[in-house]
């Protein structure tokens, strides 16, 4: 175990990383309100434990936010920040950007948004590095940046806010119309296998 003066040093580190990642939520909202897309909620998570048996979860290990437009209740468009999934053995925090089509798409937080991209039902467009999930009530298309390429708000509109709206316009076979392999990763990358 570490000494208490590590131990402080990690937790102020943690204490940084939620503030710069709120930063970065909050700079989204406005972003995404000047196109004409509203927060489907204010929670950013869920299922975090108090429970001693799964100390594992106390830490926050992923924040998501969820946005349509007012009465779209079937088209929603995401952002889902990854730091840790045990399953998914990711070894850097990620975002999952994504648009999410089905009557869940309205609700204030998506299970299927933080799945979206590396489930056994995926499929991955290689040319544009776009997923496609089909999940029992929806289906979303999403793609994978590193969280560290969003430094200020060009490249926050430039990695998420410009690719989503284009998908949210884009229809049927956006993974056709758009490609975002210039600055997406691949869930090997994720994994760096």
């Amino acid at each position: 175990m570490p000494n208490a003066k590590e131990m402080k040093e990690v937790y102020d580190a943690m204490e940084r990383i939620c503030i710069e990642t709120s930063e970065v939520l909050k700079a989204l909202d406005d972003l995404m309100n000047k196109q004409g897309f509203g927060p489907t909620g204010t929670a950013l998570r869920w299922e975090q434990s108090g429970i001693l048996k799964y100390p594992e979860s106390w830490m926050p290990y992923f924040s998501q936010r969820m946005y349509r437009k007012k009465k779209e209740m079937a088209r929603a468009i995401g952002i889902n920040i990854m730091f840790k999934d045990q399953k998914l053995d990711n070894k850097i925090v990620f975002a999952s950007c994504g648009i999410i089509d089905g009557p869940d798409a309205g609700g204030t937080k998506s299970d299927e948004l933080y799945l979206a991209g590396w489930q056994e039902t995926s499929k991955e467009y290689k040319e544009s590095k776009i997923y496609y999930t089909h999940f029992e009530k929806c289906a979303i298309w999403n793609y994978f940046i590193p969280l560290h390429i969003i430094k200020d708000l060009e490249t926050l509109e430039k990695y998420v806010v410009k690719p989503l709206i284009l998908m949210y316009d884009a229809g049927t076979e956006l993974e056709k119309r758009i490609n975002v392999s210039d600055f997406a990763i691949t869930l090997k990358d994720i994994k760096a296998e």
